[in-house]
């Protein structure tokens, strides 16, 4: 009796401190979420580095956590206190080992050994083709993909064929679809410390990755595509009149998630224009990052992400409506950005994304600076001169 007696006292010890921590008394979790520390010019940095090598030659498309940064050590003891009595399991991606595929790989390709690949309609080649991707796992440090993408070729001046194995050539005027299953989940992988070849960790840092930090899901949502009808053409189309609230996002202007626009004018060189992606993070259960992420808002100056060949990314803009913070960015690209093997994040170049204020509803937002991605890390860069690792690729 006196040694269940002895373990009641210690377990209410420890609720009433979480309860007192989390500013929550009585819950093992704080009523609302920790939001977890990812830069709008890194969120920016994930949508091109995820449209440019999910559509480029022998390179891959994968995601990647971002650890948290503490804001006190109240938020640090807490994160330890529920890594070990936490009641919400992690979620873990049940999908074998392999990587994941994209357009010029296929499922025959040497890095897609476990990805599927299946037509949708009018798998002729003409417009229309979709290609659906299954589920992958890149393994560490790369990521797992949960859902899938899909491919839809809109137009093919020169009639182009999609196909599931071996590499893909575009032609001058080709237009892609590109979109996610809604949503689509990526359950970001990471480096393991090589003391015990369990542990996450950050090569940058050298520091494991304490828990309930990590794994991100990250989910990409573009579910207003997947409303829309089979053979519907949406850069020659308007939306339809009873087109679903569902398939927006954005707390300041309302986007439709219908995905991204890859026009190309070669084999390689390409414009992307971000129609609409809606990006969540969630860990444990929380929503600790919420993002609207497009290339037009309101009146402010529209300008295509440009790619010259097939890795380099030398200018273009996106905004970002940071759904939680309520305040809206603009990420611009100045210089070049290249890419390279299978780093799914810029690896190279003199370029630099640069984001700034549209939007504050009365809140500070110091302009940021992503650049600096060299070195022999794949994920290295610098953010505002402070060297970061960057982690996603969507």
């Amino acid at each position: 009796m006196s040694k269940f007696i002895t373990l009641f006292l210690t377990l209410t010890t420890v609720l009433v401190l979480v309860g007192t921590l989390s500013g929550c008394p009585g819950k093992l979790a704080p009523s609302t979420a920790k939001t977890n520390f990812i830069s709008n010019s890194e969120v920016a940095e994930a949508v091109i580095s995820g449209a440019v090598t999910g559509t480029s030659p022998g390179l891959l498309n994968e995601a990647r956590y971002i650890p948290h940064k503490y804001s006190s050590p109240k938020e640090e003891a807490l994160a330890q206190i529920r890594n070990i009595f936490s009641m919400i399991p992690r979620a873990d991606a049940a999908v074998s080992q392999g990587a994941c595929a994209n357009l010029n790989l296929g499922s025959a390709g040497p890095y897609a050994a476990n990805s599927g690949c299946g037509y949708g309609p009018n798998s002729a080649g003409q417009p229309f083709t979709t290609l659906t991707w299954a589920p992958c796992n890149g393994g560490a440090p790369l990521g797992t993909w949960s859902g899938g993408v899909n491919l839809t070729l809109l137009a093919t001046p020169g009639f182009t064929t999609m196909a599931c194995a071996g590499a893909q050539t575009f032609q001058n005027g080709d237009v892609l679809w590109r979109t996610f299953f809604s949503p689509s989940a990526r359950i970001n992988n990471f480096n393991l410390d090589p003391k015990d070849g369990v542990t996450p960790w950050n090569p940058l840092t050298q520091q494991d990755l304490i828990e309930p930090n990590g794994p991100v899901t990250a989910l990409v949502d573009t579910y207003g595509a997947t409303t829309l009808p089979v053979g519907f053409n949406i850069t020659t189309t308007p939306l339809p009149s009873n087109f679903p609230l569902a398939g927006y996002s954005g707390y300041s202007q309302q986007i439709a998630t219908i995905g991204e626009i890859i026009t190309f004018s070669g084999p390689t060189a390409r414009t992307i224009e971000v129609k609409g992606l809606h990006v969540k993070g969630a860990v444990a259960g929380y929503i600790t990052w919420d993002f609207t992420i497009s290339s037009t808002y309101g009146a402010q100056p529209f300008a295509l992400i440009n790619v010259t060949g097939a890795n380099l990314v030398t200018a273009g803009n996106l905004y970002i409506q940071d759904n939680l913070n309520k305040i809206v960015t603009k990420s611009a690209v100045t210089g070049n950005m290249t890419y390279t093997g299978a780093c799914g994040v810029p690896f190279g170049g003199v370029g630099q994304i640069t984001t700034t204020l549209v939007t504050s509803n009365g809140k500070a937002f110091p302009t940021e600076t992503l650049d600096t991605f060299s070195g022999a890390l794949c994920g290295q860069a610098n953010l505002n001169a402070i060297p970061t690792y960057l982690f996603h690729s969507f």
